[in-house]
């Protein structure tokens, strides 16, 4: 949970920065030499009285508390802007950008050092005067990191509301859950089919299914030789009272749960208020698909960003061809146990094109780019029935063509691309053939 909280919330790595900070100031003032190298090199510059370490302390503090306050009024302008420019969905690639999370542990990192130091200066007059000389120079060296931190923030920012940033982002993120993803395999006969008899295990609550632990489920199986088949995927949502799952003893017969599995099953399904991309590529392409529609629609009409999104979406799909309709999670000896359903390639081919294509039909543009990215599919694509479903698609875009553009060009166009995409991967196959 630490790991996924690291990379969705935006407080734990500025905490861990600000502890850091603290950490740092008591260590540096417990350890803190009589008299350093660096003052004999040249007492004038770093020997510092109390006085003087107090306002220079004072001062850093003051300005990093600042400076935190104008990097979150930023922050929050850009989420607003974003927002409204490419839908709230990708909000969460801003939130999880190490970047920002840094950038704001950093100041606030360097006030809480600031405070700690500052609290341990002492006058003469207050008794035995004392001075950190080394944490008060390393107080300013972090000053300057800060400065340096600032300007990072400010092209940093500049650069990630850009529309092709935003999308390549978010592209990576479902790239990388997806190579991360087992292929997958057909159903075992025992688990094939859902059994009617036994009562299924329940969802307690509402929400989005963020995650399921397929070993610890495989682990509860294997011990009262169950096999689990679960009804909704990784991204579902799910109502209280729905069927997660149902259960089959060895012989294939459907049995209920005891309470206490039922439970340590329910426990193994995080439910969150919204999905997430952790386990579900699906979510990824839908938020691809999200900024496209943004993209044509009315009163945004910046075609260029929809046709970035379906370059992006090709990479994406030449990163699924592998998926299996279900995922079969094994005990400790290799025996299926719990079989998790999932979109597939054929599923997530439908989310990238068919929306895009419907509120693009009048764009030749986004037509001829869906073609091109279907080519690009085709030509690295070896399995028949996934070629087919490529295949289809191209006889939409060309159906779509004749619906949505008014020009006889335009529509020649799609039309003879579509033709010329049809000609060349049958004569591949051909060759294949032979």
């Amino acid at each position: 949970m630490l790991r996924l909280s690291w990379r969705r919330d935006l407080w734990v790595l500025p905490a861990l920065i600000v502890a850091g900070g603290a950490i740092l100031g008591v260590t540096l003032v417990l350890v803190d030499p009589p008299i350093t190298w660096l003052q004999e090199l040249s007492p004038r510059l770093f020997t510092v009285s109390p006085d003087g370490a107090r306002g220079v302390l004072t001062a850093i503090a003051t300005a990093m508390l600042s400076v935190a306050g104008v990097v979150f009024s930023i922050t929050i302008a850009t989420l607003s802007l974003t927002s409204q420019q490419f839908t709230s969905r990708v909000l969460r690639t801003f939130v999880r950008d190490r970047g920002n999370q840094a950038v704001l542990g950093v100041f606030l990192g360097v006030f809480a050092y600031s405070l700690v130091v500052l609290r341990s200066v002492r006058s003469p007059d207050e008794g035995v005067g004392y001075v950190p000389q080394l944490a008060v120079l390393v107080a300013f060296a972090l000053a300057m990191l800060g400065v340096a931190f600032l300007i990072y923030f400010i092209s940093h920012t500049a650069s990630s509301i850009q529309a092709s940033q935003i999308v390549s982002r978010i592209a990576a993120d479902t790239i990388s859950v997806l190579k991360t993803e087992e292929p997958g395999e057909p159903l075992p006969p025992l688990l094939r089919l859902a059994p009617a008899t036994g009562s299924p295990v329940v969802a307690e609550g509402d929400g989005y299914v963020r995650g399921i632990e397929l070993g610890h489920l495989a682990g509860i199986a294997e011990t009262r030789d169950w096999r689990i088949r679960f009804l909704v995927p990784v991204g579902a949502f799910v109502t209280q009272g729905e069927a997660l799952a149902r259960i089959v003893d060895a012989s294939g017969r459907g049995i209920e749960a005891p309470p206490g599995d039922a439970a340590a099953i329910r426990r193994s399904i995080r439910l969150a208020a919204s999905g997430d991309v952790d386990g579900d590529p699906g979510f990824g392409v839908r938020q691809l698909v999200d900024v496209a529609l943004k993209a044509l629609s009315p009163g945004v009409n910046d075609v260029t960003t929809a046709l970035t999104c379906i370059d992006y979406l090709c990479a994406v799909l030449l990163q699924a061809r592998h998926l299996h309709q279900q995922v079969v999670g094994r005990d400790s000896s290799g025996q299926p146990r719990v079989v998790l359903p999932r979109d597939d390639f054929a599923d997530l081919l439908d989310e990238a094109m068919d929306q895009i294509r419907e509120n693009g039909k009048a764009q030749v543009a986004v037509l001829l780019r869906q073609l091109t990215a279907l080519g690009r599919l085709a030509d690295r694509e070896t399995d028949a029935g996934r070629l087919a479903l490529i295949l289809d698609h191209v006889d939409r875009v060309r159906q779509a063509a004749n619906r949505g553009l008014p020009d006889p060009a335009e529509r020649h166009a799609v039309t003879a691309s579509a033709a010329r995409l049809r000609a060349r991967d049958a004569s591949a196959a051909e060759r294949r053939a032979a």
